[in-house]
Protein backbone atom coordinates (compact mmCIF):
# COMPACT_ATOMS: atom_id res chain seq x y z
CA UNK A 1 0.00 0.00 0.00
CA UNK A 2 2.80 2.38 0.92
CA UNK A 3 4.68 1.57 -2.29
CA UNK A 4 1.62 2.37 -4.41
CA UNK A 5 1.14 5.67 -2.59
CA UNK A 6 4.77 6.61 -3.18
CA UNK A 7 4.41 5.85 -6.89
CA UNK A 8 1.33 8.08 -7.14
CA UNK A 9 3.14 10.95 -5.40
CA UNK A 10 6.20 10.64 -7.64
CA UNK A 11 4.07 10.50 -10.81
CA UNK A 12 2.13 13.57 -9.70
CA UNK A 13 5.28 15.55 -8.99
CA UNK A 14 6.79 14.49 -12.32
CA UNK A 15 3.77 15.86 -14.17
CA UNK A 16 3.94 19.15 -12.23
CA UNK A 17 7.67 19.40 -12.87
CA UNK A 18 7.32 18.81 -16.61
CA UNK A 19 4.38 21.20 -16.95
CA UNK A 20 6.12 23.97 -15.01
CA UNK A 21 9.26 23.71 -17.13
CA UNK A 22 7.28 23.88 -20.39
CA UNK A 23 5.23 26.87 -19.24
CA UNK A 24 8.17 28.95 -18.10
CA UNK A 25 10.75 28.14 -20.72
CA UNK A 26 8.55 27.44 -23.72
CA UNK A 27 10.30 24.22 -24.68
CA UNK A 28 13.68 25.82 -25.45
CA UNK A 29 16.22 23.11 -24.69
CA UNK A 30 18.93 25.74 -24.28
CA UNK A 31 17.15 27.29 -21.33
CA UNK A 32 15.35 24.25 -19.96
CA UNK A 33 15.71 23.81 -16.22
CA UNK A 34 14.72 20.38 -14.91
CA UNK A 35 14.96 21.00 -11.19
CA UNK A 36 11.47 21.32 -9.74
CA UNK A 37 12.46 23.83 -7.08
CA UNK A 38 14.25 26.06 -9.56
CA UNK A 39 11.41 26.08 -12.05
CA UNK A 40 8.42 26.21 -9.71
CA UNK A 41 9.56 28.65 -7.04
CA UNK A 42 12.69 30.60 -7.84
CA UNK A 43 11.44 32.21 -11.04
CA UNK A 44 9.43 34.76 -9.05
CA UNK A 45 12.57 36.33 -7.60
CA UNK A 46 14.10 36.89 -11.02
CA UNK A 47 10.90 37.98 -12.74
CA UNK A 48 10.16 40.44 -9.93
CA UNK A 49 13.60 42.06 -10.17
CA UNK A 50 13.32 42.22 -13.94
CA UNK A 51 9.98 44.05 -13.76
CA UNK A 52 10.83 46.38 -10.85
CA UNK A 53 14.51 47.21 -11.28
CA UNK A 54 16.33 45.83 -14.33
CA UNK A 55 13.66 46.50 -16.99
CA UNK A 56 15.53 47.31 -20.22
CA UNK A 57 18.79 48.28 -18.49
CA UNK A 58 22.14 46.55 -18.85
CA UNK A 59 22.98 44.18 -16.03
CA UNK A 60 25.98 42.41 -14.52
CA UNK A 61 25.03 39.20 -12.67
CA UNK A 62 27.76 38.10 -10.23
CA UNK A 63 27.16 34.45 -9.38
CA UNK A 64 29.16 33.33 -6.33
CA UNK A 65 28.63 29.62 -5.74
CA UNK A 66 27.38 28.64 -9.19
CA UNK A 67 27.18 24.89 -8.56
CA UNK A 68 25.71 23.38 -11.76
CA UNK A 69 24.71 26.71 -13.28
CA UNK A 70 21.02 26.99 -12.37
CA UNK A 71 21.36 30.70 -11.62
CA UNK A 72 23.18 31.27 -14.89
CA UNK A 73 20.17 29.91 -16.79
CA UNK A 74 17.75 31.97 -14.73
CA UNK A 75 19.71 35.20 -15.21
CA UNK A 76 20.10 34.62 -18.93
CA UNK A 77 16.39 33.90 -19.31
CA UNK A 78 15.01 36.88 -17.41
CA UNK A 79 17.70 39.57 -17.84
CA UNK A 80 18.10 39.97 -21.58
CA UNK A 81 20.95 42.49 -21.64
CA UNK A 82 23.03 40.66 -19.08
CA UNK A 83 26.65 39.57 -18.59
CA UNK A 84 27.13 36.73 -16.10
CA UNK A 85 30.30 35.96 -14.14
CA UNK A 86 30.22 32.71 -12.16
CA UNK A 87 32.58 31.56 -9.43
CA UNK A 88 32.60 27.88 -8.45
CA UNK A 89 35.56 25.88 -7.08
CA UNK A 90 33.97 22.37 -7.11
CA UNK A 91 35.64 19.90 -9.45
CA UNK A 92 32.34 18.18 -10.21
CA UNK A 93 30.80 21.41 -11.52
CA UNK A 94 33.59 22.29 -13.91
CA UNK A 95 32.36 20.46 -17.02
CA UNK A 96 28.76 21.63 -16.76
CA UNK A 97 29.77 25.26 -16.33
CA UNK A 98 32.25 25.03 -19.18
CA UNK A 99 29.46 23.59 -21.34
CA UNK A 100 27.29 26.61 -20.53
CA UNK A 101 29.97 28.83 -22.07
CA UNK A 102 29.20 27.13 -25.37
CA UNK A 103 25.49 27.91 -25.01
CA UNK A 104 25.57 31.50 -23.81
CA UNK A 105 27.29 34.63 -25.00
CA UNK A 106 28.46 37.08 -22.35
CA UNK A 107 29.10 34.36 -19.79
CA UNK A 108 32.34 33.79 -17.92
CA UNK A 109 33.23 31.07 -15.43
CA UNK A 110 36.09 31.10 -12.94
CA UNK A 111 36.97 27.82 -11.24
CA UNK A 112 37.85 29.47 -7.90
CA UNK A 113 36.25 30.31 -4.57
CA UNK A 114 35.80 33.88 -3.34
CA UNK A 115 36.57 34.77 0.25
CA UNK A 116 38.31 37.08 2.69
CA UNK A 117 41.81 36.57 1.27
CA UNK A 118 43.76 34.99 -1.57
CA UNK A 119 45.11 31.57 -0.60
CA UNK A 120 44.69 27.82 -1.02
CA UNK A 121 41.87 26.39 1.10
CA UNK A 122 40.23 23.03 1.76
CA UNK A 123 36.69 22.49 0.57
CA UNK A 124 34.31 19.70 1.56
CA UNK A 125 32.43 18.45 -1.50
CA UNK A 126 29.28 16.54 -0.61
CA UNK A 127 29.18 13.34 -2.62
CA UNK A 128 26.06 13.17 -4.84
CA UNK A 129 24.63 16.22 -3.03
CA UNK A 130 26.97 18.96 -4.21
CA UNK A 131 24.57 21.68 -3.07
CA UNK A 132 25.66 20.86 0.50
CA UNK A 133 29.37 21.40 -0.25
CA UNK A 134 31.09 24.05 1.83
CA UNK A 135 34.30 25.47 3.17
CA UNK A 136 32.86 24.48 6.55
CA UNK A 137 32.49 20.87 7.65
CA UNK A 138 29.00 19.44 7.99
CA UNK A 139 27.74 19.13 11.54
CA UNK A 140 27.89 15.45 12.51
CA UNK A 141 24.42 15.75 14.08
CA UNK A 142 22.85 16.93 10.82
CA UNK A 143 21.06 14.32 8.72
CA UNK A 144 19.96 15.08 5.17
CA UNK A 145 16.61 13.34 4.81
CA UNK A 146 17.59 10.79 7.43
CA UNK A 147 21.03 9.98 6.10
CA UNK A 148 24.64 10.99 6.56
CA UNK A 149 26.31 12.88 3.74
CA UNK A 150 29.72 11.56 2.68
CA UNK A 151 32.17 14.27 1.68
CA UNK A 152 35.52 14.41 -0.04
CA UNK A 153 38.01 17.07 1.01
CA UNK A 154 40.48 18.67 -1.39
CA UNK A 155 42.39 21.88 -1.95
CA UNK A 156 41.07 24.73 -4.13
CA UNK A 157 42.14 28.27 -4.93
CA UNK A 158 40.43 31.14 -3.14
CA UNK A 159 40.78 34.76 -4.23
CA UNK A 160 39.89 37.81 -2.18
CA UNK A 161 36.38 38.92 -3.17
CA UNK A 162 37.25 42.59 -3.01
CA UNK A 163 40.05 42.09 -5.55
CA UNK A 164 37.40 41.34 -8.19
CA UNK A 165 35.45 44.59 -7.75
CA UNK A 166 37.57 46.60 -10.17
CA UNK A 167 36.88 43.97 -12.81
CA UNK A 168 33.14 44.07 -12.05
CA UNK A 169 33.12 47.84 -12.40
CA UNK A 170 34.85 47.62 -15.77
CA UNK A 171 31.60 46.35 -17.30
CA UNK A 172 29.98 49.73 -16.63
CA UNK A 173 26.47 48.26 -16.52
CA UNK A 174 23.41 50.08 -15.21
CA UNK A 175 22.55 47.38 -12.65
CA UNK A 176 24.70 44.97 -10.67
CA UNK A 177 23.18 41.88 -9.06
CA UNK A 178 25.08 39.77 -6.53
CA UNK A 179 23.97 36.19 -5.94
CA UNK A 180 25.66 34.26 -3.10
CA UNK A 181 25.03 30.63 -2.22
CA UNK A 182 28.08 29.18 -0.49
CA UNK A 183 26.57 27.12 2.32
CA UNK A 184 27.41 29.08 5.44
CA UNK A 185 30.36 31.10 4.12
CA UNK A 186 28.24 34.03 2.87
CA UNK A 187 29.07 36.45 5.68
CA UNK A 188 32.84 36.20 5.15
CA UNK A 189 32.41 37.23 1.51
CA UNK A 190 30.01 40.05 2.39
CA UNK A 191 32.36 41.45 5.05
CA UNK A 192 35.19 41.53 2.53
CA UNK A 193 32.90 43.49 0.18
CA UNK A 194 31.54 45.84 2.85
CA UNK A 195 32.86 49.10 1.41
CA UNK A 196 31.78 48.06 -2.08
CA UNK A 197 28.25 47.34 -0.84
CA UNK A 198 27.90 50.53 1.21
CA UNK A 199 28.97 52.69 -1.74
CA UNK A 200 25.99 51.65 -3.88
CA UNK A 201 27.91 49.43 -6.30
CA UNK A 202 25.43 46.55 -5.89
CA UNK A 203 21.69 47.05 -6.47
CA UNK A 204 20.31 43.58 -5.70
CA UNK A 205 21.50 40.65 -3.60
CA UNK A 206 20.13 37.12 -3.87
CA UNK A 207 21.33 35.16 -0.86
CA UNK A 208 20.62 31.87 0.86
CA UNK A 209 20.19 31.89 4.64
CA UNK A 210 20.46 28.76 6.81
CA UNK A 211 18.24 28.50 9.88
CA UNK A 212 19.89 25.52 11.60
CA UNK A 213 23.51 24.66 12.39
CA UNK A 214 24.24 22.52 9.35
CA UNK A 215 27.92 23.42 9.38
CA UNK A 216 30.50 23.76 12.12
CA UNK A 217 31.39 27.43 12.57
CA UNK A 218 28.70 28.92 10.32
CA UNK A 219 27.33 32.33 11.37
CA UNK A 220 23.69 32.87 12.28
CA UNK A 221 21.31 33.97 9.54
CA UNK A 222 20.44 36.94 11.77
CA UNK A 223 24.07 38.10 11.59
CA UNK A 224 23.81 38.23 7.80
CA UNK A 225 20.51 40.13 7.89
CA UNK A 226 21.90 42.66 10.36
CA UNK A 227 25.06 43.12 8.30
CA UNK A 228 23.11 43.78 5.10
CA UNK A 229 20.87 46.22 6.96
CA UNK A 230 23.95 48.17 8.00
CA UNK A 231 25.05 48.23 4.35
CA UNK A 232 21.76 49.79 3.29
CA UNK A 233 19.86 46.74 2.03
CA UNK A 234 16.30 45.66 2.84
CA UNK A 235 14.44 42.43 2.01
CA UNK A 236 12.24 42.66 -1.07
CA UNK A 237 11.17 39.02 -1.24
CA UNK A 238 11.49 35.96 1.01
CA UNK A 239 11.27 32.54 -0.58
CA UNK A 240 10.92 29.67 1.95
CA UNK A 241 10.91 27.03 -0.76
CA UNK A 242 13.52 24.63 0.61
CA UNK A 243 12.20 22.24 3.24
CA UNK A 244 13.49 19.05 4.80
CA UNK A 245 12.23 16.06 6.77
CA UNK A 246 14.48 13.74 8.73
CA UNK A 247 13.32 10.61 6.92
CA UNK A 248 14.65 8.40 4.14
CA UNK A 249 11.19 7.79 2.71
CA UNK A 250 10.87 11.13 0.94
CA UNK A 251 13.34 13.30 -1.00
CA UNK A 252 13.54 17.00 -1.72
CA UNK A 253 12.14 16.44 -5.23
CA UNK A 254 8.75 15.21 -3.98
CA UNK A 255 8.44 16.96 -0.64
CA UNK A 256 5.17 18.82 -0.10
CA UNK A 257 5.72 19.74 3.57
CA UNK A 258 8.60 19.93 6.01
CA UNK A 259 10.90 22.22 7.97
CA UNK A 260 12.45 25.28 6.34
CA UNK A 261 16.18 24.77 6.97
CA UNK A 262 17.26 27.22 4.28
CA UNK A 263 15.49 30.11 2.59
CA UNK A 264 16.37 32.57 -0.13
CA UNK A 265 16.01 36.30 0.34
CA UNK A 266 16.14 39.02 -2.29
CA UNK A 267 17.65 42.20 -0.84
CA UNK A 268 17.65 45.56 -2.60
CA UNK A 269 19.15 48.93 -1.79
CA UNK A 270 16.76 51.04 0.29
CA UNK A 271 16.49 53.64 -2.46
CA UNK A 272 14.34 51.21 -4.45
CA UNK A 273 11.65 51.29 -1.77
CA UNK A 274 10.69 54.77 -2.96
CA UNK A 275 8.71 53.03 -5.68
CA UNK A 276 6.01 51.94 -3.23
CA UNK A 277 5.20 55.55 -2.40
CA UNK A 278 4.84 56.66 -6.01
CA UNK A 279 1.49 56.15 -7.69
CA UNK A 280 1.46 55.08 -11.33
CA UNK A 281 -0.28 57.49 -13.68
Amino acid sequence: MLLELEKKIINKISRIKSYTTRCIFGGYEKEKIDDMYISQYYTFDYKNIQNLIVKDKSCLFIDIGANKGYSVKMAKHFFKNCFVISYEPLKSSYKELEDLKKLYDNFEFKNVALGAETKEISINEAYNDTGLSSVFKLNSNYKYFGRDIPTVNYSVSMIEANSETEYWNSFNTDIKILKIDVQGYELEILKNLKEYLINDNIDVIYIELITIEKYIGQPSYTDIINFLDCCGFVPLHINPAYRELNTKFVSVENLECGYTTEYDVTFVKKKYLSGIYESEE
